[in-house]
């Protein structure tokens, strides 16, 4: 009987830590060059101006209604292993469903943008000496 328990236990932890690792990040490295890892990491919107050695591609999609910080946070913690100084990130989030929903009040339709798939892509880079 204690071994079925444990057996459940085990199931059900494993079920849970399933469910924690749903976002996982994809890596492209575009160097053979191997970095140790970095402290911090800056997040851009757009490319800098200092010139910079593209090191690696980084996706991440999460489920609806994930939240921004805990991917990008992902993305961060795998830009820091592969020794990136900042990230240029792009949000490439789809929308999920008709966007237009009809009013049944009045027979218009209304707009339903609140439900997409949160999805982000970014190049993790180096800043190169000057």
């Amino acid at each position: 009987m204690a071994s079925l328990m444990r057996s459940f236990y085990l199931l059900i932890l494993l079920f849970f830590y399933g469910c924690a690792q749903q976002e996982s990040v994809r890596v492209k490295r575009l160097t053979t060059e191997a970095y140790s890892p970095s402290r911090y990491v800056e997040i851009l919107n757009k490319a800098p101006k200092r010139r910079y050695l593209k090191i690696a591609e980084l996706d991440i999609r999460g489920a609806e209604g994930s939240p921004k910080t805990e991917l990008v946070g992902a993305l961060s913690q795998k830009a820091r292993e592969l020794g990136a100084e900042a990230l240029i990130l792009e949000d490439r989030s789809v929308p999920i469903g008709n966007p237009f929903i009809m009013n049944t009040s009045g027979g218009m339709y209304d707009t339903n943008l609140n439900r997409y798939i949160p999805a982000y892509h970014a190049v993790a880079i180096r800043y190169m000496e000057e």
